[in-house]
């Protein structure tokens, strides 16, 4: 009796004594695992998962911000920020198979690889601090408004911005067949006050489509202006541009200078620099062939430009002219403008590889 009494006691105060919690250890390593593949995902998903939602935040908001910065900037810089630091992480997977087949540029410039360390501090963040909690399921509404925000930055980059790769013959003297151009969409130009520096000006380079080809030349008469071309002794052209009461002669100063560009087999030809200034702050430079060669039978034309652009690219051959001179002389349409060159995303050829120092190069100035 007194054993049974001591059984009851020994089992009450047994259950007096707090009852210590279990933590599935094993279960820590495959939470350890998911919150390392969401963060892999999307950076700050990990984090955000597994409760610490101040990491969460700076790992996602950092890149839209940067996000926000190239939509008001128009920067493409910015962009390579948010996709370094690992926002486009997921929509870039979904998109590989696109890249492999070369339907789309690849985001293989090294200011993208330079994300890799912020992505790896990322991970092995979300890594420890899955053996710190136990697992927890994954809920449903966190990715839906990563994958949401994420989606959403991207289309907006694609619908600001659109690469296109530059082609053989050169055209212009500071963009080379083989640099894959940020080019910033013309459906953004002169939408409100906010964006009216980004209408079509004298001098800028532009992108435009030439049936099915996207090529770059340089705006030399705007809408609404007369243009009298002339071809010189050593047959370079001169502009006389009359718009409303105003008479603009584009001055031309020959430089020593030496330079070379790609024809149209694809090799290097020698030529030399014209530098054309139509004010002190719009100069850029032009490139014709060495040698005293004409670029055809018409020495004097007269132009009205009425609601049409007249662009002319800086490389000027017989060559890259014919398109321009044939059947009178070619005036675009502002639907025939696509968009204005920003920054080279890529630069490789055939014969020489990756052209290191050119990626990144700034091609947002309007004039040199």
């Amino acid at each position: 009796m007194s054993n049974s009494l001591t059984g009851i006691e020994r089992n009450e105060e047994e259950s007096r004594k707090p009852v210590e919690k279990q933590v599935n250890h094993r279960g820590n390593m495959k939470h350890r695992f998911i919150l390392a593949l969401l963060s892999f995902l999307f950076s700050g998903w990990g984090q955000w998962q597994g409760h610490h939602r101040v990491k969460g935040a700076v790992f996602l908001f950092g890149p839209v911000a940067a996000m926000v910065a190239t939509i008001i900037l128009e920067s493409p810089g910015f962009f390579y920020l948010a996709a370094v630091t690992g926002l486009f992480t997921g929509p870039l997977i979904v998109s590989a198979p696109i890249i492999g087949l070369g339907l789309i540029p690849s985001f293989n410039s090294p200011l993208f690889l330079l994300g890799i360390p912020v992505k790896l501090i990322c991970i092995i963040d979300s890594w420890f601090l899955g053996g710190k909690k136990a697992r927890k399921p994954l809920v449903r509404k966190w990715f839906l408004i990563f994958t949401t925000t994420s989606l959403f930055t991207f289309g907006i980059f694609a619908y600001k911005f659109s690469f296109i790769r530059a082609q053989i013959p050169s055209v212009i003297s500071n963009i080379e067949p083989g640099d894959t151009i940020v080019v910033l969409n013309r459906s953004r130009f002169g939408i409100s006050t906010l964006f009216s520096r980004n209408k079509i000006k004298r001098g800028d380079i532009v992108a435009f489509r030439d049936g099915n080809k996207k090529v770059f030349s340089r705006v030399i008469a705007l809408p609404d202006e007369k243009v009298t071309i002339q071809f010189n002794a050593r047959g370079e052209m001169e502009f006389a541009i009359q718009t409303g009461n105003k008479n603009i002669k584009i001055s031309m100063i020959r430089s020593n200078e030496p330079c070379v560009f790609f024809d149209s087999d694809g090799k290097y030809t020698r030529c030399y620099y014209v530098e054309e200034t139509i004010s002190p702050e719009l100069r850029y430079r032009t490139a014709y062939k060495s040698g005293n060669s004409r670029l055809g039978s018409i020495e004097k034309i007269t132009l009205d430009t009425g609601t049409k652009y007249l662009l002319i690219p800086d490389i000027r051959t017989e060559y890259t002219l014919k398109n321009y001179m044939k059947d009178g002389w070619k005036l675009n349409d502002i639907s025939d403008i696509l968009g204005s060159p920003i920054s080279i995303l890529w630069s490789s050829w055939k014969n020489e590889g990756i052209r290191w120092h050119r990626i990144g190069s700034d091609l947002s100035g309007k004039t040199k």
